[in-house]
C-alpha cells in the first residue's frame, strides 16, 4: 500500500507544478502591442480622413444627392432580375496599351 500512496503523491506534485507553470504564463507582461516601443496609431485614420475630405462640413453631415432618374435605375434592376442584360457599348483601346513593339530605328547624326 505504501507504494501506491507514493505514486499518487508523485502525480499530485507533478499536477501542482503544471498548474503553477500554466498559471504564471498569464502573468507575462510581454504583450508586444503594450510595449513602449510599439507603434500606436493614435487617431491616424481619423487624421487621414480629415486631410482627404474636400469640405470639413461633410464629416458632420453629407451632401444631398443630385437629381437622378429612378425609373431608369429601376428598369436596369428589372432587366437584371429577368436576366435580359444589355451588351456594353463597344469601345476602342489605344495602341499604346496593346503591348506591341516596333522595330524602332536609331536617331540620325548631324554634321
Amino acid at each position: 500500500m505504501g507504494r501506491y500512496s507514493l505514486t499518487a503523491r508523485r502525480y499530485a506534485v507533478h499536477a501542482a507544478g503544471a498548474l503553477l507553470v500554466a498559471g504564471l504564463g498569464g502573468c507575462s507582461t510581454m504583450e508586444p502591442l503594450d510595449q513602449p516601443y510599439s507603434w500606436r496609431p493614435l487617431g491616424a485614420n481619423h487624421a487621414n480622413v480629415v486631410a482627404e475630405v474636400e469640405r470639413p462640413g461633410d464629416l458632420v453631415s453629407g451632401r444631398p444627392l443630385g437629381p437622378s432618374d429612378g425609373h431608369e435605375a429601376a428598369d436596369a434592376v428589372q432587366r437584371l432580375r429577368d436576366n435580359k442584360l444589355r451588351d456594353l457599348a463597344s469601345t476602342q483601346t489605344s495602341d499604346a496599351t496593346s503591348g506591341g513593339s516596333s522595330g524602332g530605328g536609331g536617331g540620325g547624326g548631324g554634321d
